[in-house]
């Protein structure tokens, strides 16, 4: 069962102030579409700032990404009613 403290860790990362412009949030997601220097092998990987990343330790725990997924789920079911 998850706990309290991971779901309220998980909801408040998804709440987090956002520290970059529109621009720059989009900057990773095209660099990961377009980047030459990426192999075709590359799918699935963790970019951050136009780069390859590390996922926080913590997305390593699975009831923490399932909440996540589950709370992101919900949210867009909500937007699209």
């Amino acid at each position: 069962m998850l706990s309290l403290s991971k779901l309220t860790m998980c909801v408040s990362m998804q709440h987090a102030p956002m520290s970059n412009s529109i621009e720059q949030g989009a900057a990773t997601t095209l660099y990961g579409c377009l980047a030459p220097a990426l192999p075709l092998s590359f799918n699935g990987a963790y970019l951050a700032d136009c780069d390859v990343g590390t996922p926080d330790a913590k997305m390593a725990d699975p009831e923490l990404r399932k909440a996540l997924w589950e709370t992101t789920e919900a949210q867009i079911n909500e937007v699209m009613k």
